[in-house]
This record gives structure tokens, C-alpha cells and sequence, in this order.
């Protein structure tokens, strides 16, 4: 700046050197300025350029080069004022300056140098100077427009340019006249009424308002100009003055109602007019800049104008086509891109019912010219390089396509689009966008099906929709998005990224169906994509569009953005995946009713292809929001919970169960401290269903107890869990560590707990999958049994779970269970208080052995690995192994017997007990049977039993053997008999358990009556022959006879019973029943060949010997006829068979006769009586002696000597009537067999013709007579005729004499001789004759014997004439009986 006084000095010189000769005046005066300068050089040039101002002389050197005219010297002139201006060094005064600018208005014609020098005056000069105002501002613009009117371009254009500039000047300098200090809204309160003078403006305003009015009067055609004298100026160079006036200095006339009366007086109304005129392009560009300009910043105070303007432009998308068309939807580009600018619009016009919907209609026309695409044409547009609105250097209209107009449409949606997000939180917004959802949803329904670049807007509208609370048309807008990803795999990724990023938006306010629709898209694409499809969709969208740029440049004077120059904001990411992920962990910070909706989506995926998605994401929100579905959601906890069981429960997809359970499980695991009850159900639920979803809950339920098990309050759920197991095999032994490790760690002491963990056990012992789970389960109930808490108040509980596994199917099982059950009961001893005792008999162990008794269910078929064991026959059976069960149950009733402490309860329930043991007898097979009996046996055995006890035990021995012995008596003998049914052993037992019972002194009179029990015995005995399997006990007694025989022995009626006459002497009794067993073999019953029965032979013997002995033993004061007649009644049934019993019995008789009757000449007296004598004589010696004839097996030496035994005792002891009946037998005995001669002849035939040789034998011996005996019954006949005469005897025996002889004639006659008869008649003949000879006795009439028999005898003599020894016994008792006649000697 200091350079100021050379660049004079220089200038001032060379003005002076070029003024030198012609003009003096002007060297004279630069050279006095010179001089002025020369001082001053070296001062600041502030200070220089205040001295230049205050004198003339400066600036006159100059003024008169001017008034030279001449061109080189203007030049110079002009140069020097220009730098005066600009440096102030000019005096600040109207008279300075109006010399100055005439000066300047008088050398514009002089050439373009000074032109363009002149102009670059004008611009400081109006800028640093204040008293330049009024004419002088007008004298300044004329200068310009002048130039600006000149032919030379350079000049017009620079003068056009300096006009701008100037005006714009000139309205800059209104605000600062106006002072910042002052309110603009004190001016814009002031009433808008039209102007009655511009007199209250300041100076510079009112410089403004003049120009500002002239303008006006140039743009609409009129030359009515006031302040600037110009007269003409082309329309399209005043609206630009007009536009830059407009667009630098809306403030102003806002500020000034004088100016705002001038914009709607004549500016408005000269646009509204011009504004149909279409024949000039340049024109119509700069008048729709106007307008875009009035509409932009001054729609407040044009209101009504506005209208107009908008109305016009929207009136031209119908009706226009090409670059009106263009420059409207240019302008309403810039309009749509302002929010606020378009919310008052809304709000101005829209919202009032007297105005036009200039917004609704805006969408309506924009909509419309949208939709008129129906080729995808928008593909092919593109912003224009530059904008018609903008080309203000052409006067002929560019070529607008079609295309381009579609664009600028698109342009105005997006705006649109864009500001209602802008001003979202305004009063109307709300309304605002109500208005604009339905038109816009259309509009971008339309445009998705071309371009992916409309994503971002729908995504923005569904926002906007969402945050003004508008419910239907955000998902309108979602579901347009949602559309596409399902059909159009090119846009499916941008409209994914979109429908996320609007949940991410909106995340607090989204409904249950808008997060269904927000999931179902997401897990559409991921199936999309895991079906390979969305690699071709990926890869045509390498990148997403951009989300919604910025429409407005601050270079464009309308605010649209040419082409792709507008800035972008930063891309959204691209992978849903990732976002997803970022949309769930981002519901961290919602509120609780905001969860709500998202989790009641998710559960609506109820499909096999969406559950696999549904699962994923579900788990991420339950492990995200686990605490507060916990605590404070508890309804959503149980939907969630009830759609993961579900899915688990769907066996369709097992992948999706294992999801679905592990998410169970996880959270269980996570949330156990949480919330048991919770945690635990949904693991309830799970074990109830089948295949690997259960075992994993099982596994996680068993992590839960070994990590928190003593934190675990909800033990009943836990118990459920376990129990609901058992109804598959392969969860049983999952299950059963947790079981283990409850009961071994964490027994409760709970009594409602303690139940259900007894229950449990009793379950799983129950279950058919794993004996040894079975086993082990006993083995804990029997622990909590002995524990001391469950002593008190849950032992009894124990029993009866342990009496309902006593009848599982497997032996291995009840078994355990049935030894457990009766140790626990037996271990219990004195610890038991009688109460307990009672109930423990009464509803434990007589219950546990009832059923048993009859329970047959067969054990499951073992499993494939063990199907190649041999079982051993003895177990082979459901039955079998049933019997073991029952062994060991009675077994457990004996321990019971030898526990000290039972002895007392079971007085009191001796009766039932007893009576179940002998169901047990009665009921079982024989193994139990056989156990039974020694329980029983080894309590009788006790030594201290109370006599109630006692007979109570033999009451049941008496139920049991009366029992057997009917259900012996239903076997069926003729069959094999069954193998199970009795046995020697087990009836031996029974035999040892009435001795032992009977071991106590004076036990037999509190038993029972001695009849009785020998009657009982005898039935121990008869039940043998249900023995299959019977012992050889021909010869030998077995172990049952011996004992029963000795017990029955040692059967002995008490003393008091005695001394008090009550009862008979036992010996008879006893007797009797030896009578009884020694007929035993004679009773038994035919049997099938493979049976092997007892021949109780041997017990016959020794009961037949031991009877007789009994009755010798007795003595005459003890004889018993009753019990004599008993024995002889069972010794006569042996005498008459062959049987192998047969000697023994005529031993017995013999002996019996000896003992009864004592031999003639004997010192002991007669014990038997006369009926008993009869009896033996009628039941048993006749039967014998008529028996002997036929048993042809027997011994006739026996027999011979028998017969003698009993002719030698018997006869003189008996009554007539008796010795009548001996002697028929004796006849009956004596008679030798019968042959006639048609049967000699016949056997002689036979003999001759036989065809091998043999010694000639006659027919009679080959019958087998017993010849030996029947020679000594005869004897023996004749010997009791010879003793007792006056009997019977004599009468029998002439009558037998004679019958023999008579018939031997007979036989002889009817043969003539020539056939002999029998060596038998013979011998028979022979031994009747010779002992007719020796004997010697009367008749009853006195006649001797041979004198009676005579005339037979003379009969027989020719019969015997080929018998000489005979013959001559003959001859001999012819001459004895002569004798008798008197005929010779004797």
C-alpha cells in the first residue's frame, strides 16, 4: 500500500511528459501534486491516502487529462483516479465524488482501454465511499448500463458483471446501515400495508429499494424507470440482476416491508405473467430462477404468491413435456431437498383447508410422471452434465429426453423422502407424512422392480413411518422391501439390508408383526443363500446402494446436485448376518415391553424350513436377555420355553431338536441360579420326550446337581425329572447317576421331599432296562431305612416302596428287593414301637407275601448280548423264579421268628401269619413248599414259644396236612404225576415240625386230642403217594414212616387227663392206627408206569409187629377190643391175596391168636372175648383157611404150619358157633381140586400127543393143586372131629367123606375104567380111606363112623380095583366097620 505515492509519482510523470507540450496546464499541475507526494512517502499509507483526500490538487492532474479527450491521456487519468478510489484517497464528498463520476460518464466513448478502466472504478467507488447515494448511486449505474449496452463483448460483459457486483453492493450496504444491534423481528412485526413514500428509509435502503423498483420496471418490459435513467434493458439481464438481488439479500426484504411490497407489487405479478410466455428460452431459464428463488426464501411473506408459484409448477408436470418440464421438476428438485422449506409448505398450504394441497399434489404429479415409465427407462438415465435451469449462456432450449424428466422425478421422491426424516420431530410431521406414505409407497413400489437404488429411501420411509407412530404404513413399506428379497434376487440383499436396518431404527417401537416380517425375510435369505442361490445375487451386488445423499450443493443456485458430485454419507455394512447379529445384541437396551413383540415372533416360526432359523437367533435373544426373562418377564420366559420344547419335540428334524435342546440346556445351566422352578420345567418337558433330546437334559440335570446341587431348593421338579425317565429304557441309566448322586449327597430331610425321593427310587428299581439300576436302588432304599431321620418318620414309607418292587417281573430284582426288605424290618429290632410293629405286620409284610404267593408275570426276554446264557433248568420258568422269590420271602418271615423283638407283635398276629404260611404250604410248588416247612419247623423248634403260639402252629401243621391231603386227592394217579407237587423231603419236614412241636412236656393236651394227631399222621402218610419220586421202601422203612411210626409211638395222654378220667388210654388209639398204616398198601391207587410209589410194605411190617406187640404189651387190663378187631379187620385183607405182606400178616395173626388164645395146658389166661374171637375166627381164620385152596404163590409148608399153629390154640377157646364157622373153613381148606374124567381123557389125549417128549404128568398136575396143604387141612378136619365129637365137626367131615367117595365112583363109571382119573382123586382117596381107618368115633347117634359111611364105602370098592394101596385102606375099614356090625375082629 505504501507503493501508493510511487505508483502517483509514476503516473503524475508520465501524465507530465505526455501533457508537456500541448497541454502545460496538466504538467504543472502533476508536478505541484509530485511535490505534494514527495514528503509523504515515507508516512503509513492511511495517513497518505487521509492527506491526498483533503486536497484537490491530487486529484486535478488527472480531471484534466480527462477534459483533454484525448485517448492516451484519459487512459493515463483514468489509471490514476481508479487507484485514488480504491485507496480513499478521494475526499468522501458529494461534490468530489459527482466530479468524479461525470468525469468517468464523459470518457466511456473514448475507447475499451478506458472503458474497462472506468468500470473497474465504479466497484470501489460504490463500496468505500458513504456519501455516494441517490443520484450519484444512479449516475454510477448508468455509467454501466451504457457499457453494458456497447457492441464490444469484453466491455458489455465486464460492465454487465460490474452492474451485478454494483447492485449487489448496494444491497449489502442495507444491513449494515440497518446495525446489528437491531431485531429483525421488530421490522418484520411492522403491518405489511404498501409504502406511502420511501422517506422513513435510510440512505442506502432507500438506494436499494430504488434500484430494486427500476429493476422490477426493466424485467416486465415497461421503461418506466424513476430512479435509473435508463430506458430499455434486455428482460433476461434484468431478471438475473433480479435473481442476484434475490439471492444474496433475502434478509433485506424481510427485514423492510418497503421491499417485500415491491416483491409482491411487481415482482410477483411480473412472474406470474411472464410465466406462461414459453417462446424464449433464456428468459424462461432466468424467470423459473426467480421463481424457484421467491419460493425458496421468501415463501413467508408470499404466501399467497407462493400458491401460485408452486401451482404453476406442478401444473407444468401435467401439461409440459421437454425443457419446461425439465425446469420445473429442476426447481422442485431444490424444493423437495429443503425440509423445512417443504414442511412449510405442508403446513402453509396442506394443512389449511382454504388453500391448495400443493404437497399431497407435488407426490400425486411426481407419482404420475414416475409410473408413466413402464420400460425401466430409469436404468438408462442420467443426471445431466449440466442442468437446464443452470445453462444461462444459451438462447436455444437444450434437448430434454424423456428419461431425464423421470430422473428429475426420482430426484424430487428421494427429497421428499429425505426432508420428512429432516423434520420428523416437527408439530405436523405426523400429518405430514400421512399425507405422503401412500403416494411415496407407490411411487418406490414402482421404481424397486428397475433399480436397487430406491432400497435406501423405502428403508428411510419405513423409519419415518415408524417413528410417527404410524403402524400400517411402516409396514406397508417393510413389506415392499420384503417383496423384493423374496423376488428379485438382484435387489434381495440391498432390501435385506434395509428391512434390518429399519428393525435397528425402530427396534423400540416395532410391533409382533413387524419383527415377524423383519425374521421371516432375514431367514428366507439365509435359506436363499444356503441353497448356493444368493452367490449369483451376491456377486450382481458387489456393494449396496448408498444410503440417501445429500441433494443439495452449495454451488448450485438452486440447490440441486449435478450429477454424481453430491456427497454421500458413510455406507451401511453389508453382511446380514453381521447386522442381524447387531440388531439382536442391540436389544440389550430395550425395555422390557419392548422385548415382548420380538420374542412372540420369533415363536411364531412354527415350519421345519424356518425353525432351524428361528432356533439360532431365539437362543441369541434368550442368552442376550436371560436375567430379565427370569425376573421380569416371566410370561415370555414360558412362550419361549414352550416353542424350544416344541421344536424338541418335533422328531421330523433332528438337527433341530439337538438345537433346540442344547439351547434348554445352556440356559438351565446359565439361569439355575436365576430361577430354579424356571430353569428346571422346561428340563422336565425334556425328559419326557424320546430319542437324544432327553439324554441331553438328563446330562445337563446332572451337571446341574454335581455343580449346585446345594444351592437346589425345587427338589420336586428335580424328582419329576427323574421320574418321567423311566418310561424309556435307554434314559434309565442317563438318569440314574443323578438319582445316585441325590441320594448319596443331598438326601433331603424334607418330609414331603423324602417321599418323593423314595417314590423315585421305587421307580427306577422298577424299571426293566438295568437289573443292576434296580439292585442299587434297593440297596439305597434300604439306606435311607436305616438312616436315623427316616427311622422316625419315613421307615414304614420305605417298606411299602420296597413291597411294591417285591413284584417286578425279574428274579433278580424282587428277589434283592424281598431280602432287603425283611433285613430292614428284622434290623429295625426294639426300634420299632408296637404301633409300628402292627402296621409293619399287617400292612407290610403279610401284604408283601399275599402277593407274592400267586404272582406268575413272567421276567422281560433278556437282552440281545445275553440271549447265548444258559439258564439253569431250575430257573427256567416264570414260575421257577417266582418260587425262588417266595423261598426268599417265607425265609425272611423265618428271620423274622428267630428276631427277639417280633415275638411280641406276632403274639398278637400269630393267627394271619400262620395262616399266610400255610397258603404258602398249600398254594406254592414244592420248593416252597419245602421252605415253608422248615420256617415252620424252626420256629417250632424255639424253645421258649408260649403255649398260644404253639397251638397256633399246630393248627396251621393241621391246616397244611389236611390240605395236602385234598388237594392229593384231586391227582389224577393214573397220569405221571407233576414233579413239583410233594416231596419225601418236604413231607419228612412236616413230619420233624409236629416233633418238634410236640418236644415241650404236656404239649400233646394243648395241641390237640391224641386221635386227632394219629389221624394227622396217618394223613402224613397217605400224602406220600403223591410223591412221584417215591423211595424203595419194600424192605427198609423210609425216613416219613419211621418218624411218623415213632411219633405216633411216643404219643402219651397227659397225667391230668389221666388221673382225671377225661380221655382214653392212647395204646388203643395207637394200635389202631398201626392197624390203619399196616393196611396202607392195600389202599394205593392204581399209578402210571413212570410213577414210583411208596409200597409202604416195609411200614406194613413194622406196623403190623409193632400193633401186635402193643396189644401183647397192654395186658389183659389194657386190652382193647375195639383196637384188636382194627388190627385183625387190617391183617385179614393180607391173608386171602397173594401179597407180599402175606406171611407177615399170618406172623401177626399167629401171633395175635397165640397172645389171645393160649395153647391147652397153658398157664395164661384167655384175653379175648368172646366177639372178639368171633371176629377173629370170621374175619380172619375163615377167610384165610378158604383162601389157601387157590394161593397157589404160597408157601403150603407155611400155610400147613399156620393151620397147625391155629388148630393147636384157636379151637377150644371157641364158641359152637365159632368152631361151626373154623370148621367149614377147615373143610373149605381141606379140599383137594376137582378133575372129571372127560377132563382126564382130555389131558391124557394131550399128554400123548405132545410133540416134544416128556415125562407123562397127569392133568391134575399140571392145575398146580396145592396137594401138601390140602392133605393137612384134611388131617387136620379129621383131628377135629376126633377132639370135638359132639361139634359139627364129625357131621362135615362124614359129609366130606362121602362126597369124595362118591364122586370118585361117579368119575370111574362114567369112563368105564379105561381113562384114569387124577393122580389127586387117587391120593385124595387114599388119605380119606386111611384116615377113616384110624379113626374112631361115634355119630351124635352113636353109630360108629365107618358103620354111617358103609354103604360108600362098599361103593367104592370096585373103583379101586386099579388102585391096590387105596384098595386095601379100603378093605381096611370094611373089616373095622364088620367089626362094628359084629362080623370079625376089629
Amino acid at each position: 500500500m505504501a507503493s501508493i505515492v510511487s505508483f502517483l509519482q509514476n503516473e503524475l510523470l508520465t501524465l507530465s511528459n505526455e501533457a508537456r507540450k500541448k497541454y502545460p496546464d496538466i504538467k504543472d499541475a502533476s508536478e505541484r501534486v509530485i511535490m505534494i507526494l514527495r514528503p509523504l512517502k515515507d508516512r503509513p499509507v492511511n495517513e497518505i491516502c487521509a492527506e491526498l483526500a483533503k486536497s484537490d490538487e491530487v486529484s486535478r492532474p488527472f480531471y484534466l487529462a480527462c477534459d483533454t479527450k484525448q485517448a492516451k491521456l484519459v487512459s493515463i487519468a483514468v489509471g490514476g483516479l481508479q487507484r485514488l478510489v480504491s485507496h480513499r484517497a478521494i475526499a468522501d464528498s458529494a461534490p468530489a465524488l459527482r466530479q468524479l463520476i461525470h468525469t468517468l460518464a464523459d470518457v466511456t466513448s473514448l475507447g475499451m482501454e478506458v472503458q474497462v478502466k472506468a468500470l473497474q472504478t465504479l466497484l470501489p467507488l460504490i463500496t468505500q465511499f458513504q456519501a455516494l447515494h441517490m443520484e450519484l448511486v444512479a449516475d454510477t449505474l448508468n455509467i454501466c448500463f451504457r457499457l453494458a449496452a456497447v457492441k464490444d463483448g469484453l466491455v458489455s460483459n465486464t460492465a454487465a458483471a460490474t452492474l451485478r457486483q454494483l447492485v449487489i453492493f448496494l444491497f449489502d450496504k442495507v444491513p449494515l446501515e440497518d446495525g446489528l444491534e437491531e431485531s429483525i423481528t421488530s421490522d418484520l412485526g411492522r403491518v405489511k400495508l404498501a409504502p406511502s413514500s420511501i422517506d422513513s428509509l435510510r440512505p442506502c435502503a432507500r438506494d436499494a429499494y430504488l434500484v430494486f423498483v427500476d429493476l422490477c420496471s426493466l424485467a416486465s418490459g415497461t421503461d418506466a424507470t424513476t430512479f435509473l435513467a435508463v430506458q430499455s434493458l434486455p428482460r433476461a439481464f434484468a431478471l438475473e440482476l433480479l435473481e442476484s438481488v434475490l439471492a444474496n439479500h433475502a434478509a433485506v426484504f424481510e427485514r423492510h416491508i418497503e421491499f417485500s411490497h415491491v416483491l409482491s407489487q411487481s415482482v410477483c405479478p411480473m412472474v406470474i405473467k411472464t410465466y406462461p410466455e414459453r417462446h424464449d428460452y433464456s428468459q424462461s431459464v432466468r424467470l423459473m430462477r426467480v421463481v424457484h428463488l421467491l419460493v425458496h426464501k421468501f415463501a413467508s411473506i408470499l404466501v399467497m404468491e407462493c400458491e401460485v408459484f408452486l401451482s404453476l409448477l406442478l401444473k407444468s408436470l401435467d401439461n409440459d413435456h421437454g425443457w419446461p418440464c425439465a425446469l420445473a421438476l429442476e426447481a422442485l428438485v431444490s424444493l423437495c431437498a429443503q425440509p423445512r422449506l417443504l414442511y412449510n409448505v405442508f403446513c402453509v398450504y396442506d394443512q389449511q383447508k382454504q388453500s391448495t394441497n400443493i404437497f399431497r399434489d407435488l407426490l400425486t404429479g411426481l407419482h404420475k410422471l414416475i409410473t408413466s415409465d413402464t420400460q425401466g427407462n430409469l436404468l438408462a438415465a442420467a443426471p445431466a452434465r449440466v442442468q437446464c435451469i443452470d445453462q444461462l449462456d444459451k438462447s436455444d432450449p437444450p434437448s430434454v429426453s424423456e428419461d431425464y424428466e423421470v430422473y428429475l422425478a426420482v430426484q424430487c421422491v428421494y427429497g421428499v423422502v429425505t426432508s420428512l426424516e429432516a423434520v420428523l420431530g416437527e408439530p405436523d410431521a405426523v400429518a405430514m407424512v400421512e399425507t405422503a406414505w401412500s403416494a411415496l409407497l407407490a411411487s418406490l413400489s414402482h421404481l424397486l422392480k428397475y433399480t436397487a437404488d430406491v432400497v435406501p429411501y423405502v428403508q428411510i420411509m419405513a423409519v419415518v413411518c415408524g417413528r410417527a407412530g404410524l403402524t400400517a404404513p411402516r409396514d406397508a413399506f417393510l413389506t415392499l422391501l420384503s417383496r423384493q428379497v423374496t423376488a428379485n434376487a438382484e435387489h434381495a440383499p440391498a432390501c435385506l439390508h434395509a428391512v434390518l436396518g429399519v428393525a435397528q431404527e425402530l427396534m423400540d417401537s416395532l410391533d409382533g408383526g413387524a419383527w415377524f416380517l423383519v425374521f421371516e425375510i432375514a431367514c428366507y435369505w439365509e435359506r436363499f443363500r444356503a441353497s448356493g442361490k444368493a452367490g449369483s445375487a451376491a456377486s450382481s451386488n458387489a456393494t449396496l446402494p448408498s444410503p440417501p445423499r445429500r441433494l443439495l450443493t452449495p454451488t448450485s443456485p438452486t440447490g440441486v446436485a449435478n450429477g454424481a458430485s453430491a456427497a454421500g454419507v458413510e455406507p451401511a455394512p453389508t453382511d446380514p448376518d453381521g447386522q442381524l447379529r447387531h440388531l439382536l445384541s442391540a436389544t440389550r437396551e430395550l425395555p422390557d415391553d419392548a422385548l415382548v413383540p420380538i420374542f412372540n415372533a420369533m415363536c411364531q416360526f412354527n415350519s421345519i424350513p424356518t425353525m432351524a432359523f428361528a432356533v439360532d437367533k431365539l437362543r441369541q435373544l434368550v442368552i442376550i436377555h436371560l436375567h430379565r426373562l427370569l425376573s421380569t418377564l416371566p410370561e415370555v420366559w414360558v412362550l419361549v420355553i414352550q416353542h424350544f420344547v416344541f421344536i424338541a419335540s418335533n422328531t421330523q428334524n433332528i438337527e433341530l431338536q439337538l438345537q433346540a435342546c442344547e439351547t434348554i440346556c445352556h440356559v438351565a445351566t446359565q439361569g439355575i441360579h436365576l430361577s430354579q422352578a424356571k430353569v428346571l420345567a422346561p428340563l422336565k418337558e425334556l425328559a419326557a420326550l424320546t430319542g437324544d433330546v432327553p439324554k441331553r437334559a438328563l446330562q445337563t440335570l446332572h451337571s446341574l446337581l454335581q455343580v449346585h446341587g446345594q444351592s437346589i431348593s425345587e427338589w420336586p421338579l428335580v424328582y419329576a425329572i427323574l421320574q418321567s425317565s423311566v418310561a424309556e429304557d435307554a434314559l434309565v441309566r442317563i438318569a440314574f447317576p443323578s438319582l445316585e448322586l441325590l441320594c448319596a449327597d443331598y438326601l433331603p430331610t424334607n418330609p414331603a421331599e423324602l417321599d418323593q425321593c423314595i417314590a423315585t427310587l421305587r421307580i427306577y428299581a422298577l424299571q426293566s432296562a438295568d437289573v443292576n439300576i434296580s439292585l442299587t436302588c434297593i440297596r439305597l432304599l434300604w439306606t435311607i431305612a436305616d438312616s436315623a431321620h427316616a427311622r422316625k418318620t419315613h421307615w414304614l414309607a420305605v417298606l411299602q416302596q420296597l413291597t411294591l418292587i417285591c413284584k417286578d417281573r425279574r428274579p433278580q430284582v424282587r428277589n434283592g428287593c424281598v431280602t432287603s426288605l425283611f433285613r430292614a424290618v428284622a434290623s429295625a429290632g426294639t426300634r420299632l414301637h408296637p404301633e409300628q410293629w402292627d402296621t409293619c405286620i399287617c400292612d407290610i409284610v403279610l401284604p408283601l407275601l399275599d402277593a407274592t404267593l400267586h404272582c406268575n408275570t413272567a421276567a422281560p426276554a433278556p437282552a440281545a448280548s445275553s440271549a447265548g446264557l444258559v439258564m439253569h433248568h431250575s430257573r427256567d420258568t416264570a414260575e421257577k423264579q417266582w418260587d425262588e422269590t417266595r423261598v426268599l420271602a417265607i425265609q425272611g418271615l423265618g428271620a423274622l421268628f428267630a428276631t427277639d423283638a417280633f415275638r411280641a407283635p406276632l403274639a398278637r398276629h400269630v393267627g394271619p401269619v400262620l395262616a399266610m404260611a400255610a397258603r404258602y404250604v398249600l398254594e406254592a410248588s414244592l420248593e416252597v413248599r419245602v421252605a415253608t416247612a422248615k420256617v415252620l419247623g424252626a420256629f417250632a423248634a424255639e424253645p421258649a414259644l408260649e403255649p398260644a403260639i404253639r397251638a397256633e402252629l399246630y393248627a396251621c401243621w393241621s391246616r397244611i396236612v389236611v390240605g395236602l391231603e385234598e388237594y392229593s386227592g384231586t391227582l389224577d394217579r393214573s397220569a405221571p404225576l407233576p414233579p413239583r407237587t410233594l416231596s419225601h423231603d418236604f413231607v419228612h419236614l412236616l413230619v420233624l415240625f409236629l416233633r418238634s412241636l410236640l418236644a415241650a412236656e404236656d404239649s400233646v393236651a394243648a395241641l390237640a386230642p391224641v386221635a386227632e394227631l394219629l389221624d394227622r399222621l396217618e394223613a402224613v402218610l397217605r400224602l406220600l403217594r403223591a410223591v412221584p419220586d417215591h423211595s424203595n421202601d419194600t424192605e427198609h422203612l423210609g425216613a416219613v414212616q419211621s418218624d411218623v411210626v415213632d411219633v405216633a409211638m411216643s404219643l402219651r395222654e397227659p397225667a391230668s387227663a389221666v388221673s382225671g378220667g377225661g380221655g382214653g388210654d392212647p395204646v388203643h388209639l395207637r394200635i389202631q392206627f398201626l392197624a390203619r398204616a399196616a393196611s396202607l398198601p392195600l389202599q394205593a391207587p392204581t399209578l402210571a408206569p413212570g410213577n414210583r410209589h411208596p409200597t409202604y410194605l416195609a411200614l406194613a411190617r413194622t406196623a403190623m409187629s409193632r400193633a401186635v406187640d402193643a396189644t401183647k404189651s397192654s395186658g389183659a387190663s389194657g386190652f382193647s377190643a375195639a383196637a384188636t378187631a382194627a388190627l385183625a379187620t387190617s391183617l385179614a385183607a393180607f391173608l386171602t391175596i397173594a401179597h407180599p405182606l402175606h406171611e407177615p400178616a399170618v406172623d401177626a395173626v399167629l401171633a395175635l391168636v397165640a397172645y389171645l388164645c393160649p395153647a391147652p395146658g397153658s398157664l395164661e389166661p384167655a384175653v379175648a372175648d368172646e366177639a372178639t374171637l368171633h371176629l377173629l375166627v370170621a374175619a380172619v381164620v375163615d377167610a384165610y383157611l378158604r383162601s389157601r385152596p387157590n394161593a397157589h404163590d404160597a408157601s403150603e409148608a407155611k400155610d400147613a404150619a399156620a393151620l397147625a399153629a391155629l388148630m393147636a390154640s384157636l379151637p377150644h377157646h371157641l364158641a359152637d358157633a365159632d368152631l361151626t364157622v373154623l370148621v367149614h373153613a377147615v373143610d373149605a381148606a381141606a379140599r383137594f381140586t376137582s378133575v372129571s374124567a372127560l377132563d382126564a381123557a382130555v389131558a391124557s389125549a394131550m399128554t400123548m400127543t405132545d410133540a416134544e417128549p416128556e415125562t407123562p404128568t397127569t392133568a391134575a398136575e399140571r392145575t398146580h393143586v396145592r396137594e401138601s396143604f390140602a392133605a393137612a387141612a384134611l388131617t387136620a378136619q379129621f383131628d377135629l372131629a376126633r377132639r370135638f365129637p359132639a361139634s359139627s365137626a364129625l357131621p362135615v367131615l362124614l359129609a366130606r367123606v362121602r362126597g369124595v367117595l362118591s364122586a370118585y365112583v361117579a368119575d370111574t363109571e362114567r369112563t368105564g375104567g379105561s381113562v384114569p382119573l387124577p393122580r389127586l382123586r387117587d391120593a385124595e382117596v387114599e388119605l380119606v380111606l386111611a384116615q377113616l381107618a384110624e379113626l374112631e368115633i361115634n355119630t351124635a347117634a352113636g353109630v360108629p363112623h365107618l358103620v354111617a359111611l358103609y354103604p360108600v364105602l362098599v361103593d367104592t370098592v370096585p373103583a379101586l380095583r386099579h388102585h391096590p394101596a387105596a384098595l386095601g385102606k379100603l378093605c381096611m375099614c370094611l373089616r373095622r366097620a364088620g367089626a362094628a356090625f359084629g362080623a370079625g375082629p376089629n
